[in-house]
């Protein structure tokens, strides 16, 4: 029995395609195909049917759950034998929005490599419902998924997970744009606004703001034109995260979650002088984030000290606001 026959069988009755199959493991098609021929012969049976299309005959509908069976008894008796000498080798791969990438890395990274050295990190940036899909495919480990507050649409056949908390968003403005865009205001509203800013009080500062297939983007946008108003937009970017400085020196307003504003004051401390963070009273805990997982996925141990961990960053740490 060959453990790496059945593991690339899974494979290609997953993608239901030979040459992904081979893509996606990083071998040629042929020796796909070879360790296919070699279960069909140890068996005596056809797994799959090749033509008009490719498809699991019923022989290997039935190899099929016993062979994931097979992965997962194996992936617990590493895991187990590990324990022995507490030295894990081995990749832990994390799903979330590719906003969430950066602030996640510098919280997290520091962390899981204390307890892990010899693991490596691997971050799948996708959208939420592209990562609910990875975990489907077991592409992930976990995933870190948002849905608006209250709503849970999660199939509890396929899934399982965890709530990390509803979040709300904040709004970074440098004085100098307040100043310049509501100079009639300024600087009462500063004041006013440390106690939460609506939306429509800085419709005419020019934002930052990721693209029109963002959640808050569309949030934003609609809200403002359901009282009338079309955002300024200054500029619309993928990487929110690295551009404060523009922010700072007062071109436009940056939105940010807890998490990414964290890593603004952690990166920054002592150069958000003249730098305000007020919470946005249109959007307090509009997004739920959930942690992830495949009903059927093994937790082994990094992968549950993956989940302690992301926890406790959602739940532990609270931004201070100015």
């Amino acid at each position: 029995m060959n453990l790496t026959s059945f593991r690339y069988f899974v494979k290609v009755a997953e993608r239901m395609s030979f040459t992904r199959a081979a893509e996606e493991l990083y071998i040629s098609q042929q020796s796909v195909s070879t360790h296919i021929k070699r279960l069909e012969d140890e068996y005596h049976v056809e797994l799959f049917e090749r033509r008009p299309t490719l498809k699991l005959t019923a022989a290997g509908e039935t190899l099929l759950l016993f062979a994931k069976e097979m992965i997962a008894a194996d992936e617990i008796l590493s895991d187990q034998l590990n324990t022995f000498h507490q030295d894990y080798y081995g990749t832990i791969t994390v799903g979330l929005p590719p906003n969430r990438s950066n602030a996640f890395a510098m919280e997290f990274v520091p962390e899981y490599t204390k307890k892990f050295p010899n693991m490596t990190i691997s971050l799948y940036e996708k959208t939420s419902s592209t990562l609910l899909e990875a975990v489907l495919q077991n592409e992930v480990d976990l995933a870190i998924i948002l849905a608006s507050a209250g709503e849970n649409r999660l199939d509890p056949l396929v899934y399982r997970y965890r709530s990390l908390g509803d979040e709300s968003l904040y709004a970074v403005i440098a004085d100098s744009l307040l100043e310049r865009c509501l100079p009639k205001r300024w600087p009462a509203c500063r004041e006013a606004f440390q106690r939460g800013v609506d939306l429509v009080d800085i419709r005419t500062l020019p934002m930052i703001i990721r693209p029109s297939t963002s959640r808050v983007h569309h949030q934003i946008v609609e809200y403002l034109k359901d009282k009338g108003f079309s955002p300024s937009i200054l500029l619309q970017s993928t990487n929110t995260s690295g551009l404060l400085p523009l922010v700072a020196q007062g071109y436009g307003v940056i939105f940010c979650t807890p998490m990414l504003l964290r890593m603004f004051q952690k990166e920054y401390t002592g150069r958000m002088e003249g730098m305000n963070i007020f919470p946005v009273r249109n959007f307090e805990h509009c997004h739920q984030a959930m942690l992830v997982w495949h009903k059927r996925k093994y937790l082994s141990t990094p992968v549950r000290e993956c989940m302690e961990l992301i926890q406790r960053m959602f739940t532990s740490q609270k931004p201070q606001l100015s």
